[in-house]
């Protein structure tokens, strides 16, 4: 399952948008594992919005 995010009226898959938040909730809950946990979370959230950005431009370029 993948969150969806409106560009200008089109929707684009977020990259492991659902994982990033199970393993950023599940690095609160477990202590021994949060700081292995929470640095996963981090790593797929920038690579998520690094891709979001640029289909952003390219869409944008598009147009």
């Amino acid at each position: 399952m993948e969150m969806n995010q409106t560009n200008g009226g089109v929707q684009q898959d977020v990259p492991n948008a659902t994982t990033t938040l199970v393993l950023g909730i599940c690095s609160l809950v477990f202590c021994g594992l949060g700081p292995i946990l929470g640095t996963i979370a981090l790593v797929l959230a920038g690579k998520g919005k690094k891709n979001m950005m640029q289909t952003h431009q390219c869409t944008k370029k598009a147009l």
